[in-house]
């Protein structure tokens, strides 16, 4: 069972939601931010403490490990300077919700230089 929340909107009215549906609207607008390549407006969806780890090859620049939020919008700018323009697809094929838990599986395509 979910927990409904009460939320107060900029303009002053009350929405009450469920936190599974405000970690889906945090979810979607964390892929609306990815799809716009807006390493900034990512960033700030992030804890100020993070232990995110990138595998890969150390010969790329965006492996490795992060754990401050400082770190995210650099390692997409990073990442997406190496990738050819309009060659790459991402395809979202399902968000899991639960309560404040969200699993998007989906799979990225990218042409790099």
């Amino acid at each position: 069972m979910t927990t409904p929340l009460s939320l107060i909107t900029p303009d002053g009215t009350v929405s009450v939601t469920s936190k599974s549906d405000t970690t889906r609207a945090l979810a979607e607008k964390l892929l609306d931010r990815l799809g716009a390549q807006d390493q900034d407006g990512i960033q700030e969806l992030f804890a100020p403490a993070i232990d995110w780890h990138v595998p890969g090859a150390g010969t790329l620049p965006w492996t490795g490990r992060r754990s401050r939020r400082e770190e995210v919008a650099p390692y997409f700018t990073t990442m997406w300077a190496a990738y050819v323009h309009r060659k790459s697809e991402v395809v979202t094929e399902r968000l899991i919700v639960e309560d404040e838990h969200v699993v998007i599986l989906g799979t990225f395509s990218h042409l790099v230089f």
